[in-house]
């Protein structure tokens, strides 16, 4: 009798290791998986700008970060997130809430470009010091390679010849002796052809300007706009004698350029689409152009960090300001 007890005993506990065992395996079967489908799958978006607190699953996300398919982000209030699609395509979330990626994803465009893939990289490997920033910085560095006067009181942060295309452009300047700033509150601008002509004269109480290429007093110019500035009230105070000139590109390499970038995102109110947009013209030595893009995009971004950083790099590498050609001369 007491054998027949114990063979029963032990039957029913064999069956529930063997149950307990199949279930085991049956969660690390699932979990495996679950993991195998998200590393098929692969991320969905990267993060190419943050401020302010943002979150996925509870965990903060940092530029680089990468969101997967089925996941949530939160977005704080006053916060921004800049996010590049693995499409390349780019978007930015300036509202509190919280988003699915099948959301955003569904805010995007359908086409895809292999262009706009390879500049989201880009800020991509600059933000988070990627493998491919070195080389590349170091390869650009030649653009602002152009020898200048040091001389005059007022440095323009621009070489002595720039390439633009026929859009906006900011020429930005400084004085060599910035104590003088304090006694002046304006600036003449002038804009010559090559002939001497004048074509426009501005007065701006800060050392810059924007100039529309397409204006009417520009765009019937088609090679060089001939510029200098000196201070209102103190002509002395001026861009010396060296002759500075932004040299408009031929209509074929301007149609080249353009077919280029109507593969990025649009030039629109997001502030990533403008930097990406500042990194393509730097590629293409249109530095002027360039500035306009980061400036603008720094603008409307609320100063977020990364961008600033971003345009501050681009200065020093092309050696546009005056601490940048300070150490390189």
């Amino acid at each position: 009798m007491k054998n027949r007890f114990f063979y029963i005993y032990f039957l029913n506990n064999l069956n529930l290791v063997t149950n307990m065992k199949n279930s085991i395996l049956s969660t690390i079967g699932a979990l495996l998986i679950s993991i195998a489908s998200a590393y098929a799958q692969g991320y969905v978006f990267k993060v190419l700008g943050t401020k302010g607190t943002n979150t996925v699953a509870g965990n903060p996300l940092k530029v680089g970060s990468t969101i997967m398919e089925g996941q949530s982000i939160t977005v704080g209030n006053d916060a921004y997130l800049g996010l590049a699609h693995k499409s390349g395509k780019t978007i930015e979330i300036r509202k509190a809430g919280t988003y699915t990626t099948k959301e955003l994803e569904a805010k995007l465009s359908t086409s895809q470009s292999s262009l706009a893939d390879q500049y989201a990289q880009f800020i991509i490997d600059e933000l988070t010091g990627g493998d491919a920033v070195a080389s590349r910085q170091s390869r650009m560095a030649k653009t602002g390679s152009v020898q200048r006067a040091l001389s005059a009181p007022i440095q323009f942060m621009l070489p002595s010849q720039t390439d633009v295309i026929d859009s906006k452009v900011m020429i930005k300047w400084y004085l060599s002796d910035a104590s003088k700033a304090k006694d002046i509150t304006k600036y003449k601008f002038t804009v010559k052809n090559m002939f001497g002509d004048v074509l426009l004269v501005k007065e701006v109480d800060q050392p810059y300007i924007v100039l529309d290429l397409n204006s009417e007093e520009l765009r019937k110019e088609e090679k060089a706009l001939m510029y200098s500035v000196a201070a209102v009230g103190a002509p002395e105070i001026n861009s010396g004698d060296e002759e500075y000139s932004l040299k408009k590109l031929k209509p074929s390499e301007v149609a080249n350029i353009k077919r280029e970038m109507a593969q990025l995102p649009p030039y629109d109110e997001s502030a990533l689409n403008k930097v990406i947009m500042a990194r393509f013209f730097e590629d293409r030595g249109l530095l002027a152009n360039s500035i306009f893009a980061f400036e603008d995009a720094i603008s409307s971004s609320e100063q977020v960090e990364q961008y600033q950083n971003m345009y501050n790099q681009f200065l020093n590498r092309n050696m546009l300001t005056k601490e940048s050609r300070t150490k390189n001369n």
